[in-house]
């Protein structure tokens, strides 16, 4: 939820009618959602896939769990099958033949590829990763977590955006919306400055958590080059690509060819419903591969054996992987739908309606977000102060 200026979130303050303490200091989503049960507050706070996972795909799981190797470490990388699925499923959902089993290491959920991209920076002697504001609040935490730096270390003001610890806050571009300029757009000047004051690295969302946009293709090309040409790494986020809107469409770069700057991390948790499976992928060259296993390894060990049932899955059973998707979209998008305009009547806040993932994102007109967020719990729903999604430090509007 997004104000005219960027907050940062207030703790102070009387709190509404279901509030009985007040929420923590810089609260996370999964801070927020945890608030919300505690207090028995509906929450919108998270993003909490709630449908189970394909019936299909549980009952290949079963099997699976009942075998009598369940109990041992998988292969490093990812076990081949699991690996050979994933190429093939990319290969045929782009029409092409960039990608092979050797451009794929299997992860602890898209968190371990994250951090185990982040690993990989730091060992090639990147100080700063950049984050396009507004950014998922876990990739701060998670660059703070690998450099060992810290979030409430004092921020350095640049002219692109702010520095905190090794986390570059890159300043987005503004738009108007509802009569009031909100910051959500791409800032490729600020990019471009970033890039060239040092930032080695950017860890970027595509489609983007919080705003629900979707890189063009031509934008994500043109990220990828500035990143090339400033010997800059590019991770990006994918978690959300099979969940876009109407006739939005998700472009990976490395649908035509393994891009040697690029780490793409990918998952199942959003659109498969399988959150707590934490099974994911990145994908590659095989030099950069090889490098991440090595980092991946010493803390996750392996990956756990839904690797196996995803490999089934998607090699026998891609049509009902297609049917599914399209299910959840339509589900989500009918949600929207009907979310958007009661949220307009009760609080009189305009909807940003997404291209993809699976928020939505709405401009209030209160004093500042934190008071966005009570006026929501005093109607009995949880939500997520816009401010989070944000770096630096900047006045409640």
């Amino acid at each position: 939820f997004v104000s005219k200026k960027r907050c940062k979130p207030e703790t102070k303050g009387d709190m509404s009618e279901h509030a009985r303490e007040p929420l923590p200091e810089n609260a996370t989503m999964r801070d927020i959602f945890d608030y919300c049960k505690k207090h028995n507050i509906h929450s919108l706070a998270q993003g909490m896939i709630e449908l189970p996972p394909p019936e299909l795909l549980r009952e290949i799981l079963s099997v699976i769990v009942s075998g009598t190797t369940v109990h041992q470490y998988r292969a490093r990388q990812g076990e081949e099958v699991y690996r050979d699925a994933i190429a093939s499923h990319l290969n045929s959902e782009w029409g092409a033949k960039a990608v092979t089993a050797a451009n794929i290491m299997a992860t602890q959920g898209v968190s371990g590829g994250i951090i185990a991209s982040l690993l990989y920076a730091r060992a090639k002697g990147v100080k700063h990763v950049g984050m396009l504001q507004p950014f998922y609040t876990y990739h701060k935490l998670q660059v703070h977590s690998v450099y060992g730096t810290s979030g409430t270390a004092e921020c350095e003001e640049r002219s692109w955006g702010s520095v905190q610890g090794a986390c570059a806050f890159i300043n987005g571009a503004t738009t108007t919306i509802g009569g009031v300029e909100v910051e959500i757009e791409v800032n490729w000047e600020a990019i471009a400055s970033a890039l060239d004051d040092g930032v080695g690295a950017l860890i970027v969302c595509n489609p983007i958590n919080p705003s629900g946009r979707v890189l063009k293709e031509e934008e994500v090309k043109k990220m990828v080059q500035m990143c090339a040409d400033k010997g800059a790494l590019l991770i990006l986020d994918e978690c959300y690509a099979d969940l876009t809107f109407g006739d939005v469409t998700h472009y990976c770069p490395m649908h035509d060819s393994v891009v040697d700057n690029v780490i793409v991390v990918r998952g199942f948790s959003k659109v498969l419903g399988v959150q707590s499976w934490r099974v994911g992928y990145v994908i590659a060259s095989e030099e950069l591969i090889a490098e991440c296993v090595a980092l991946h390894d010493p803390i996750y060990i392996s990956v756990p054996i839904t690797q196996h049932a995803m490999a089934v899955y998607f090699k026998q059973d891609a049509d009902n992987y297609a049917e599914h998707r399209a299910e959840l979209k339509a589900l989500m998008w009918a949600n929207w739908e009907v979310l958007a305009p009661a949220f307009g009547k009760a609080f009189g806040w305009t909807p940003i309606a997404p291209e993809g993932t699976m928020y939505g994102c709405f401009v209030h007109n209160e004093k500042s977000d934190m008071d966005a967020v009570q006026k929501a719990l005093e109607k009995g729903v949880g939500i997520c102060p816009g401010g989070i999604f944000y770096g630096g430090t900047h006045p409640s509007s």
